[in-house]
């Protein structure tokens, strides 16, 4: 096991969260992290350093009451500390091989939002390899069916537009056929420079069986982030419930536990999703860097998240992800 001993014992944080954490400036937070990897990823800024997620984690264990997902849902809260739950988007391998493990000998608990991704032929998330294939400049145009995107400053974006490829898979054609359909037209030589063993700390997902051995800690709560990670509140309806029954009845075959609760890809979602997934026994949500409609501030089944990014200097990543103001 990895161990976290002297070079953590040290950490010191900026003395700005300290007082604005004794002005009860910070609210208390769910917080969302993606991937936890050894150095910072070149392709994108969803990655957090493990030394830096260590910091945060002493930082946290201090001076904040962490508590799991299940507890801040239920209001389980000190009434004299700030308040934190954990939560990790797409069951990266790396939550596996990196977090885990931190997460284990510090005794925090977390979840883990996975898809069913590796359940696929493709064990990679569709924003991973775009990102990756930009910033290796291998295509200069890339095509999603009759659309000609064009590569600039690092992202693809419709030819003679600034919209970007991102924004349009999301938002308009959010289907997983589609996405597929963006890949298959790559060449096999460019899908296995793209999806190297070098840079699989940054794309691979967990295996069942790492998410079965996840399961099995008493630290790591196992949820749904959607089975293809669709944008629910984009596609329809009847397949957004399809992808979330898809995605509970695979997760708990793996793990034999409870899957009640969906962590949102992008943070979509429809007032008609959160009313009829419940009756397949989905009960709890959570958005991402804000609500959407204005019913969920008076609506406990879904929370709030606030990002943990890769960007500037640890005692900042953590002031911007809890502070209240």
């Amino acid at each position: 096991m990895y161990k976290i001993k002297s070079n953590i014992i040290n950490v010191t944080l900026d003395t700005k969260i300290g007082y604005n954490l004794l002005k009860k400036r910070f609210d208390n937070t769910v917080i969302m992290y993606h991937g936890v990897s050894e150095k910072s990823s070149p392709y994108n800024k969803r990655h957090t350093i493990k030394k830096d997620f260590i910091k945060h984690l002493l930082f946290l264990n201090k001076h904040c009451n962490i508590i799991s997902l299940n507890q801040f849902f239920n209001k389980e809260f000190k009434k004299d500390k700030v308040n934190v739950a954990l939560t990790f988007d797409d069951g990266y391998w790396n939550n596996f091989s990196i977090a885990k493990p931190i997460l284990e000998e510090m005794k925090l608990p977390a979840t883990f939002f996975i898809t069913g991704i590796n359940k696929t032929n493709e064990n990679f998330l569709w924003a991973d390899f775009v990102d990756i294939l930009a910033k290796s400049e291998l295509k200069k145009n890339i095509y999603l069916d009759e659309l000609n995107f064009e590569l600039r400053n690092n992202s693809y974006y419709l030819k003679n537009s600034e919209q970007a490829l991102h924004q349009i898979i999301k938002h308009e054609k959010a289907e997983y056929e589609t996405k597929i359909s963006l890949y298959n037209n790559l060449s096999h030589q460019e899908k296995s420079i793209i999806l190297n063993e070098e840079n699989k700390e940054f794309w691979k997902l967990m295996t069942d069986n790492e998410i079965i051995e996840t399961a099995k800690s008493k630290f790591i709560d196992i949820q749904s982030h959607g089975f293809y990670h669709n944008n629910l509140g984009t596609i329809n309806l009847a397949s957004a419930l399809k992808e979330g029954v898809e995605s509970k009845n695979y997760l708990e075959n793996l793990t034999q536990k409870k899957v009640d609760t969906i962590g949102f890809p992008d943070g979509s979602y429809s007032k008609n999703f959160l009313d009829e997934i419940e009756k397949f026994g989905i009960s709890k949500f959570t958005a991402a860097e804000g609500f959407l409609f204005d019913f969920e501030r008076e609506d406990n089944r879904i929370l709030d998240r606030k990002g943990m990014y890769d960007v500037g200097k640890a005692h900042n990543q953590i002031f911007n992800a809890i502070k209240n103001y």
